[in-house]
């Protein structure tokens, strides 16, 4: 528990960074797990709710979150945009902030927005635009994709997210918007089974 506390000490200043050597910038990926580790092992919630608010501020305009921020370049990782999804969700979970979240839903709806317009009518999506990176063990970083375009990886981030999206939307939003994720998660999980 000690190293991780000290990582963790190493890697949160006035932001989170990935690593306190080589890259030293705030990628949702990173940033997500670091906040919820400052949540449970210390309580705090302020550097995870600045992380979450500023990762809100780099929202382009076809509802991608930047995959690095603050920076003065821009750079995409369609999965980043709903691990910050996953964000607002863990902090809705630790701080019950309902006005934060109500305040981001906008940008949530955003994101969602993009990756909804990629679903197919079985709710699978197709593979997004720019770098789909996911983990270093693959070629380029990025998800295996079959000769149709379906990736489980890409689906797999797109499901959680619109469990969150509904939860979120319930607690500070639209009971409509909440349903209305739900019923598309429902409608994507039991395809997901079947074709993966």
């Amino acid at each position: 528990m000690t190293g991780i506390r000290n990582t963790l000490r190493c890697c949160a200043h006035e932001t989170f960074i990935d690593c306190p050597y080589y890259e030293e910038s705030q990628f949702p990926g990173d940033t997500r797990v670091q906040a919820l580790i400052s949540y449970v092992l210390f309580g705090d919630t302020r550097l995870g709710q600045q992380a979450t608010r500023q990762f809100a501020w780099s929202v382009n305009s076809e509802g991608f979150i930047s995959a690095r921020y603050p920076t003065n370049s821009r750079y995409y990782i369609p999965n980043y945009s709903l691990y910050w999804v996953g964000m607002l969700y863990d902090y809705m979970r630790y701080a019950g902030d309902s006005a934060f979240i109500a305040e981001h839903l906008p940008v949530m709806h955003h994101v969602l927005g993009y990756f909804e317009r990629l679903a197919r009518p079985d709710g699978s999506l197709r593979l997004p635009a720019y770098h789909n990176f996911v983990d270093w063990s693959f070629p380029r970083g990025e998800a295996p994709v079959d000769g149709a375009g379906y990736s489980a990886l890409v689906d797999l981030h797109g499901l959680p997210a619109l469990q969150w999206a509904a939860e979120l939307e319930a607690y500070a939003g639209d009971p409509l918007r909440a349903a209305r994720y739900r019923q598309l998660a429902e409608r994507m999980a039991p395809n997901l089974k079947a074709r993966y």
